[in-house]
């Protein structure tokens, strides 16, 4: 079941690697005085980063939170089925999701977490109707000045 909405079809994705050149190697050896000086890497893999846009223009300005939270979750997802297909499962931890999407928009992405057979962990404020008619079963525990109780 897809988790994209119709307008996030036109979504473009570039990556920027968090290097300049060809070779790891090599811009690290470059920078590696500037780095040591300042007690940090500079180039290098976590540097990485991904950008979107929409028709031309950066996605974050053009669609909603709504259509962010699915965007999101559809990479989430993307990811989670690489790792069960690699044979792990990996847990998913959702935070707030519930917050900008309605129930049928959360009704898919519990539905395609479903069908990878993962554990979820969801945040919120309430208990959205999608996670009951989901059919997953569920816990719920209530965080109150610092103390966690079942409530399930």
């Amino acid at each position: 079941m897809p988790v994209f909405n119709s307008v996030l079809l036109g979504i473009k994705l570039q990556y920027s690697k968090g290097w300049s050149g060809d070779s790891l190697s090599d811009s690290i050896g470059a920078s590696f005085q500037r780095d040591f000086d300042r007690g940090a890497t500079g180039p290098g893999p976590h540097r990485a980063d991904l950008s979107f846009t929409l028709d031309g223009f950066v996605a974050k300005d053009r669609l909603s939170r709504g259509e962010q939270k699915s965007l999101t979750a559809a990479l989430l997802m993307a990811q989670a089925k690489m790792i069960c297909a690699s044979g792990d499962k990996p847990v998913l931890l959702l935070d707030d999701v519930a917050s900008e999407l309605d129930e049928s928009h959360l009704g898919k992405i519990l539905a395609a977490a479903k069908a990878l057979d993962v554990q979820i962990w969801l945040t919120g404020t309430s208990m959205p109707a999608a996670v009951v008619s989901s059919g997953l079963p569920y816990s719920v525990f209530h965080v109150e000045q610092g103390c966690i109780s079942n409530k399930s």
